[in-house]
This record gives structure tokens, sequence and C-alpha cells, in this order.
């Protein structure tokens, strides 16, 4: 199963995410893709502490959904709605300008790593407490269930 620690999975993710243009539409789902760049740019934000976000889980998305999320190959379509954190027309971040947003994305995901499991991650929102390996492999999924819901 492919995960962010991965350089060659980071890497196709990352040549993915500079296929996006201001005019790359969604296949499915109600966020345009500058909603999207920011919604995976929160969850990089969080991962660095730069926007932590309070723990929400409970026992049925830590014991039956993460287990289920982490290891399915493919995500469903628009299946959970995101969180109001997330929600870049709630709580989350809102777009600006696509190119510094999108190059924002893309900075944050180069730092990423974790691969140094010594560094202490924050709890995940929904699951709480994970390993690096299971949080490398919630991010991969993520990034790549939102690219190819906009066909990249």
């Amino acid at each position: 199963m492919k995960d962010v620690r991965d350089i060659a999975a980071k890497n196709e993710l990352l040549e993915r995410i500079k296929k996006l243009t201001p005019e790359t539409k969604a296949l499915w789902g109600k966020m345009n893709v500058s909603q999207m760049i920011c919604h995976l740019t929160d969850q990089l934000k969080d991962l660095n502490g730069t926007r932590p976000v309070k723990y929400k889980g409970n026992f049925i998305l830590k014991f039956i959904v993460r287990p289920i999320v982490s290891r399915i190959s493919n995500w469903p379509k628009a299946v959970f709605p995101a969180a109001k954190e997330y929600d870049q027309l709630k709580e989350g971040t809102k777009p600006t300008d696509f190119e510094n947003d999108r190059q924002e994305l893309l900075n944050l995901f180069k730092q990423l790593n974790l691969n140094d499991t010594v560094k202490p991650i924050p709890f995940h929102p929904s699951f709480g407490k994970l390993s690096h390996k299971q949080y490398a492999r919630i991010v991969y999924k993520h990034f790549d269930h939102h690219l190819k819901q906009f066909g990249v």
C-alpha cells in the first residue's frame, strides 16, 4: 500500500498537484479546485502544528472507520462530508490566489516527513493517535482521493 514516506509515491502526488489549474473541474462533490487545494493544505498544517485542530473522534471513528479507511485501496466518492474545520465554506482556510495556494500546498507537502518517527505527530482530529505509518497512509489516500476527484 502506498504512503507518503515512499519518495516515489510522494513525487507522484507532487506531479499530480502540479497538473491542477484554476479551470480544473471536479468530477464529483461540491468543492472547487481552489477549495480542494486549501482543504489538503489544512491537513498538512494540522500535521506540522501550525493549524492545530482538536480531537473530536469517537469509538466508531477510531475503531471501525479508521481501520477501514486506512486499508481500502480506493476511497468511495463523496461519502463523508468534511468536518467544519476542513470545509472551506465554514472554518477551513479560504482560498486566495490559486497559484499562491497551490505553491503553499506543494511547499508544505515537500516538507512533510513522516519517516522521522522520533518527531511526535499530533492526534488525527477524527481517528486519534496514529502511528507515523498509519498517518502516512491516510495522507496518501486523502490526497489521492481528492486528486482523482479533479481528474489528475
